[in-house]
C-alpha cells in the first residue's frame, strides 16, 4: 500500500478534546492495516461520541420539559434536544468569539447543565427498553458509514459541492466571529478562501445551524472540518432515527411498531444517500422536525405545561438547522388541531391558547439566527412557481421511476430501464397506493407522522404539476420517516385486526419483509458508491477516498506565495482552498458565485445586510478587476472567437508553484504520469512541468458544474470522470465539442495527442469526427473510420495571449444526446424529461501534448492481436478500432517494420449479419498507398504482402460497406481485426 494510501496521517497525531490535547499513539509495529483500522475506529468513535454526547445533554432536558410517563420515548427524543440545544448556544455565542473558543464552552456549560438536572431530577433511564434502538442505531451506523472503516477520516464519499461549501464555511465560523465581516485586504489576497463564505452565508442570512455543529466539532477534536464532515453527518442521521422512534412512540402500544420504523429507516435507500450525498443540513433539519413534531403535535395535558418550552427550543434548531421545512411543521400543528376541534377533542380557545407560548419560546432560543428563517422562506416561496425547464439535473421523480425510487428499490444512478426497473415501478406504485390510503386515514385519527406525511404527498402533487425537478428531488427524501412511520402504523393496525396464524397476516408480514429488504438493495448501493472506487454517477472526485486524498492536502508544505492549481473539478478546487492559501485557478474562478453579492429575495430582512452591504460590493468590484477579458483564435467561422477570462497576478509564464491534479482525478496530461500511481495531488513548480495542460473555462467550452448552463446546448467542454466500459480500473470523460487549455512550459514544437472513443456514443454511427488541433494555426487530426482512435496532431504552435500559451481542440461537432428509450411503463408519463440531457461528441480518456522529438521517438508497437488491451499501448497510433477489435469501413494504424521484418501479416474476420456478409471487399494499405485488395469469399480474409523498408508505417483497412450488430449492440461493423503486424 503506497505511503499516500488509505491511512490518515495527522502531522501531530493529536486531537483536541475539550480544549485538551489527548494524544493517541498508533505504534509502527501495528503494521499499515493495523493502523487503518484504528483510525477507522477512531472515526467511528467519533460519531458514537457525538450522539452520545447529545443523548446524555438531551435526556434531562426533555425529562424535565416534557413527560416522565414514557421515558422510552424522552430517551429517544434526548439525541435531537441535545443538537438542537448544541447548535442554539453555539450559534448565539458565535456572535461574540469564533467557535475554536466558544466549542468548549458551550460544551463544559451543557454537561454542566444536564449533570445538575439529572441530580436534581433524578429521572431513570430505561436501559432495558433502549436496547434494541441501540442495537437498530448501531445497525444503521454500520450500514452507512461501514466505509469509515476503510478509509478513516479520509472518507470523502461522493464529494459533493455541498460538502466542500459546509466545510469551508464551518472553517469560517471556526476562526472568526459570525457578525464581523472579515478583512477586506485578506478576502483580496486570498489568504483563505473560506472568507468568501461570510458573504455567502452570513450576508444573506442563508442557513448555516450545521455548518456551526461542524465547526464545534472541529473545535473539540482539532479535526479539520473535511476530515470531521463524515462523522458529524453519520451522528445527525442517527439523531433522526431516534427523532422518528420518539415520533411513533406517541403511546406506549407503539413500541413495537417505533422500533420496526426505525429498523426500516437505518437500511432506507433514500435516508443512506441524504448522508453519503453529504445534505448535512437536510440530514440534522430532518431530525429537528420529527423531534418538533413529536412535541407540538399533542394535545398538552395538565404534567406537560412545559411543552411549549422544549417546542419551541426544538423549533429554533428547526429554523437554524433547515427552515426549508417549516411549513410542513406550522400546517401538521394546525391540521392536527383543526381535526381535535372538529372530533371535539379540543376547543378553539385551547388551541389558540396554546400557540403564544410557543412562539415567545421560540423566539427566545432563535435570538439572533431570527432572519434565517423569515429569509429561507421567502426564497422558498418560488420553488412551486411554475417552470418551463425540462432539462434539469434531476429527472428523477418526474417519470414513472419515481415509484422504484423511492423504495430504494433502484438506484437513482443506475441504469433506467430494464425488467427490474418495470417490476420495481410495478410495486413502489402499489406501496405508495397503500400509504396513500394510510396517511390519510392515519390522519384522521391525529397521528402527526400520518398528517406531516400527507402535507408532503399534498406538496409533491403541487410540485409535480409545476415541473419543480429539484423540488420533487427534495421532497422524496424529506418523505422517508414520515413514509415509513405511515406504513408501519396501516400495517400494525391491520394486523391486529387478522387472525393469529392467518393466510392474511403471513401476506402481511411477508409483504413488508418484501418492502424493506428490496429497499435495502438500493441502500447498499448507495453506499458502495460512496467508496468512490470508480467514476460516474454521484461520484464527483473518484478514488479520492482510497488514496487520501484529505491527507495529501493536509501533508502539503506552507508556502506563502501564489499557488496555481491545475484542476478543472469545483469541488477538488475548494478542497484544495480548504488547505492553502493564495491559490488561484487558471481554468476558473470557482468562488465567483460565493465571493458575488447576490440579492436575492428577503435579503434586506437582514440587519447585517443594511449594515455591509456596500462594502460586499466594493469586494465584488475589486475582485473582478483581477479578471483580464482576452480572446482565442478559431481560425473558423463559425466559430470564430472564443472568449475567456484569466486571472490578472497569473496570467503571464512566470514560475508558480503549482498544484498538480494526478491522473486518477483529471483525464488531461495522462500520457506522462506513472501508471498505478497512488498520488491525487503532488505539489511541484510550472517550470517543470513542460507541455503541461491546464483546462480554461470559455465561452464555448464550460466546465460541467458551470451554474446555470445547459447541458443540451453541447457547450460543456467535459464532464465528471467515469468508469471505462472497455478497460477496467480505468476512467473517462464526457467531451464536448470545443475544449481550450492553457499550456504551461510549452516546447517550440508540440504535438496534440487526443485519446478518443466514440463506441458507446448509441447514435447508429458511432464515428470518429474530423477533430482538429488550434494553435496560431487549425490543424486537423487524422482521423479515419468508426469506434476509438489515439489521434496525434501534426506540430502546433500556441496562441500567445496576456503572457500565456494556449492551445484548442474542435471536434468538429456539436455532438448529439443519447436516446431516450423507455419501456411502456416508464414511458407513461414524463417523456419530455430527459434522463441524460448531456450533448456529447464522445468519450475521451486523454488529452496530452507532447513535443516534436517525444513523438520521434515514439516506438509503435510490431503488431496488434489482442483487443483491447493492445490499445492501451500509449505508443500505438491509431483510429477507427472498436475496443473489441472491430472495425468499420475505414480503419488506420501506425506499425513499427524493423529490420529483417519483410512482411506484413493481415487477418480478419468478416462476420454474416442479418444473412448476408458484413463486407465484400477488403483493401490494405500502407502509407496511404493500395498494396492488394481482396473479395471476400468466406469468414476468414488474410494478407502475407512483402513491404520493403523500415521504421513507422501507417496500416490502413478499406472495407465496401458496413452493417450493425444485433441489437442492442447497434455498432456499424465490417470486420473484426485477428492480426496485424510485420514478421520476417
Amino acid at each position: 500500500m503506497p505511503e499516500s494510501g488509505r491511512v490518515l496521517r495527522l502531522n501531530t497525531r493529536y486531537t483536541n478534546i475539550v480544549n485538551f490535547r489527548l494524544s493517541y499513539v498508533v505504534f509502527h509495529g501495528f503494521g499499515k492495516a493495523r493502523e487503518e483500522r484504528l483510525i477507522g475506529l477512531l472515526a467511528f468513535g467519533l460519531v458514537i461520541a457525538v450522539f452520545g454526547f447529545w443523548s446524555f445533554v438531551g435526556f434531562p432536558i426533555v425529562s424535565a420539559l416534557f413527560t416522565r410517563r414514557n421515558l422510552l420515548q424522552s430517551a429517544l427524543l434526548a439525541p435531537v434536544t441535545g443538537m438542537g440545544a448544541t447548535v442554539l448556544l453555539v450559534t448565539t455565542l458565535n456572535w461574540v468569539a469564533p467557535v475554536r473558543v466558544v466549542g468548549p464552552i458551550v460544551t463544559v456549560l451543557l454537561l454542566a447543565l444536564s449533570a445538575w438536572l439529572l441530580r436534581l431530577r433524578r429521572t431513570p433511564v430505561p436501559f432495558r427498553r433502549l436496547a434494541p434502538f441501540a442495537a437498530v442505531l448501531l445497525l444503521a451506523a454500520l450500514a452507512t458509514g461501514y466505509p469509515m472503516f476503510r478509509f478513516g477520516f479520509n472518507w470523502i464519499s461522493y464529494g459533493n459541492d455541498d460538502m466542500a461549501n459546509y466545510c469551508l464555511s464551518a472553517k469560517l465560523l471556526l476562526n472568526h466571529n459570525q457578525f464581523t465581516p472579515p478583512p477586506i485586504k485578506d478576502i483580496l489576497a486570498g489568504r483563505d478562501a473560506s472568507l468568501f463564505y461570510w458573504y455567502f452565508d452570513v450576508l444573506p442570512a442563508l442557513r448555516h445551524g450545521a455548518d456551526e455543529v461542524l465547526a464545534w466539532t472541529s473545535s473539540l477534536t482539532g479535526l479539520s472540518s473535511l476530515q470531521a464532515f463524515m462523522p458529524m453527518i453519520l451522528a445527525f442521521q442517527l439523531v433522526l432515527i431516534a427523532a422518528t422512534g420518539a415520533l411513533m412512540l406517541q403511546s406506549k402500544q407503539y413500541r413495537r411498531a417505533a422500533l420496526l420504523v426505525c429498523f426500516w429507516m437505518a437500511l432506507s435507500a433514500l435516508i443512506t444517500l441524504g448522508t453519503v450525498y453529504q445534505l448535512l443540513g437536510q440530514v440534522s433539519g430532518l431530525g429537528a422536525l420529527a423531534g418538533a413534531v413529536t412535541v407540538l403535535l399533542r394535545r398538552p395535558g395538565a404534567r406537560q405545561k412545559s411543552q411549549p418550552v422544549l417546542g419551541g427550543l426544538l423549533l429554533a434548531s428547526l429554523a437554524t438547522f433547515y427552515p426549508e421545512v417549516l411549513p410542513f411543521l406550522v400546517l401538521g400543528y394546525l391540521a392536527y388541531h383543526a381535526i381535535a376541534i372538529l372530533q371535539g377533542h379540543e376547543r378553539v380557545r385551547d388551541a389558540l391558547g396554546t400557540i403564544w407560548p410557543i412562539v415567545a419560546s421560540w423566539l427566545l432560543f432563535v435570538n439572533v439566527s431570527l432572519p434565517v428563517p423569515i429569509v429561507t422562506l421567502i426564497n422558498q416561496s418560488r420553488a412551486v412557481q411554475p417552470s418551463n425547464f425540462v432539462k434539469g439535473l434531476f429527472p428523477y421523480y418526474m417519470t414513472p421511476a419515481a415509484f422504484a425510487y423511492l423504495w430504494g428499490f433502484r438506484a437513482i444512478s443506475e441504469g433506467s430501464r430494464g425488467i427490474l426497473l418495470d417490476i420495481g415501478v410495478v410495486a413502489g406504485a402499489l406501496v405508495f397506493s397503500v400509504a396513500i390510503f394510510g396517511a390519510v386515514w392515519q390522519t384522521w385519527r391525529r397521528r402527526p407522522v400520518a398528517i406531516v406525511c400527507l402535507i408532503m404527498m399534498v406538496l409533491s402533487l403541487v410540485l409535480l404539476r409545476t415541473r419543480s425537478e429539484f423540488g420533487m428531488y427534495k421532497i422524496a427524501m424529506y418523505l422517508q420517516p414520515f413514509l415509513a412511520g405511515v406504513v408501519v402504523l396501516t400495517w400494525d393496525d391491520l394486523r391486529t385486526r387478522t387472525d393469529r396464524g392467518s393466510y392474511a397476516r403471513a401476506l402481511l408480514f411477508a409483504g413488508l419483509a418484501l418492502v424493506i429488504g428490496f429497499g435495502a438493495r438500493g441502500q447498499w448501493f448507495y453506499m458502495v458508491r460512496s467508496m468512490g472506487l470508480g467514476g460516474g454517477g454521484l461520484v464527483e472526485i473518484p478514488f479520492a477516498s482510497r488514496d487520501g486524498l484529505i491527507s495529501q492536502l493536509k501533508a502539503l508544505p506552507p508556502y506563502h506565495d501564489i499557488t496555481i492549481s491545475d484542476t478543472s473539478n469545483q469541488v477538488l478546487a475548494k478542497f484544495e482552498s480548504a488547505y492553502r492559501e493564495r491559490l488561484d485557478f487558471l481554468c476558473t474562478d470557482f468562488f465567483a458565485r460565493v465571493a458575488s453579492v447576490i440579492d436575492i429575495p428577503g435579503q434586506r430582512w437582514n440587519p447585517i445586510d443594511a449594515l455591509h452591504h456596500a462594502d460586499a460590493l466594493k469586494v465584488t468590484e475589486a475582485r473582478n478587476r483581477r479578471l483580464l477579458a482576452e480572446t482565442f483564435d478559431m481560425h473558423a467561422v463559425p466559430p470564430r472567437a472564443n472568449h475567456f477570462k484569466v486571472s490578472r497576478p497569473i496570467s503571464g509564464n512566470q514560475e508558480f508553484a503549482l498544484l498538480d491534479t494526478g491522473g486518477t482525478l483529471s483525464m488531461l496530461n495522462r500520457r506522462e504520469r506513472v501508471p498505478g500511481s497512488a498520488s491525487a495531488i503532488r505539489l511541484t513548480s510550472t517550470q517543470s512541468e513542460q507541455n503541461h495542460l491546464v483546462f480554461v473555462s470559455s465561452e464555448l467550452g464550460l466546465p460541467y458544474y458551470t451554474p446555470g448552463a445547459d447541458r443540451s446546448q453541447g457547450v460543456i467542454s467535459m464532464y465528471q470522470l467515469e468508469n471505462d466500459f472497455f478497460f477496467r480500473g480505468s476512467t473517462m470523460a464526457a467531451l464536448g465539442r470545443i475544449s481550450l487549455f492553457r499550456v504551461l512550459n510549452s516546447a517550440p514544437h508540440a504535438r496534440v495527442v487526443l485519446e478518443y472513443t466514440a463506441s458507446l456514443n448509441q447514435d447508429h454511427e458511432n464515428r470518429i469526427p474530423a477533430a482538429s488541433a488550434i494553435g496560431d494555426t487549425r490543424a486537423m487530426l487524422t482521423a479515419v473510420g468508426r469506434g476509438s482512435a489515439r489521434l496525434i496532431s501534426p506540430e502546433v504552435r500556441p496562441q500567445q495571449i496576456a503572457g500565456g500559451d494556449y492551445v484548442a481542440i474542435d471536434m468538429g461537432d456539436w455532438g448529439h444526446t443519447f436516446p431516450d428509450a423507455r419501456s411502456f411503463i416508464t414511458g407513461l408519463w414524463g417523456r419530455r424529461y430527459v434522463t441524460d440531457p448531456r450533448r456529447i461528441v464522445g468519450f475521451c480518456r486523454d488529452i496530452s501534448l507532447i513535443s516534436d522529438d517525444q513523438y520521434s521517438a515514439l516506438q509503435a508497437p510490431r503488431a496488434i492481436q489482442t483487443f483491447p488491451g493492445d490499445l492501451k499501448n500509449k505508443n500505438l497510433e491509431y483510429s477507427g478500432i472498436y475496443e473489441d477489435g472491430w472495425v468499420a469501413e475505414s480503419s488506420d494504424m501506425v506499425m513499427q517494420q524493423n529490420a529483417g521484418a519483410a512482411y506484413l501479416v493481415v487477418s480478419v474476420l468478416v462476420p454474416t449479419l442479418q444473412g448476408r456478409r458484413a463486407a465484400s471487399w477488403v483493401a490494405l494499405l500502407v502509407d496511404d498507398r493500395l498494396v492488394d485488395r481482396k473479395p471476400v469469399a468466406s469468414s476468414g480474409v488474410g494478407f502475407n504482402v512483402s513491404v520493403r523498408g523500415q521504421g513507422r508505417r501507417r496500416i490502413g483497412l478499406r472495407f465496401d460497406k458496413a452493417v450493425s450488430l444485433p441489437s442492442p449492440d447497434t455498432r456499424p461493423v465490417s470486420a473484426r481485426l485477428r492480426y496485424v503486424g510485420f514478421q520476417p
